[in-house]
C-alpha cells in the first residue's frame, strides 16, 4: 500500500484500502491527536473498593503520534506523574494493551 500523501496545506490525505480478510484500513486523518479522561470514582462498585481508592488531579491526558514508518506499533514515550512507577513499555502498561488490542480491530 501507498504511504499516505499531504496536501498542499501539509494535512493528511485519507484513503481507504480493502485488504485480505475484509478489514478496512484508512490513512490517519491526524499527525497528533490528544485525549482528556477527568477523574472520577462512579464506576466502583457497591462494597469497600472505595477505601482503596484515590483520586488525585483533574484527571489524565493522551497524546497518540502517528509512526509512520511503524504501522501498527504502539510506542511509550513518557509518563508524568506517576514517580516511575508505570511502564514505558508498552506490553506491560494497561494503555499500552488497550491501544495495541484497539489496533488489531
Amino acid at each position: 500500500a501507498a504511504l499516505p500523501s499531504r496536501s498542499s496545506a501539509g494535512q493528511l490525505r485519507r484513503r481507504v484500502l480493502v485488504r485480505g480478510g475484509g478489514k478496512v484500513y484508512a490513512d490517519p486523518v491526524k499527525d497528533v491527536v490528544k485525549a482528556f479522561a477527568p477523574a472520577t470514582v462512579a464506576n466502583l462498585g457497591p462494597g469497600y473498593d472505595w477505601m482503596g481508592c484515590a483520586v488525585q488531579g483533574d484527571g489524565d491526558t493522551v497524546t497518540a503520534k502517528v509512526i509512520p514508518d511503524a504501522p501498527g506499533k504502539v510506542v511509550i514515550e513518557a509518563i508524568s506523574g506517576d514517580d516511575g512507577r508505570l511502564s514505558l513499555v508498552a506490553e506491560d502498561n494497561c494503555i499500552g494493551i488497550a491501544a495495541t488490542e484497539t489496533l488489531r480491530l
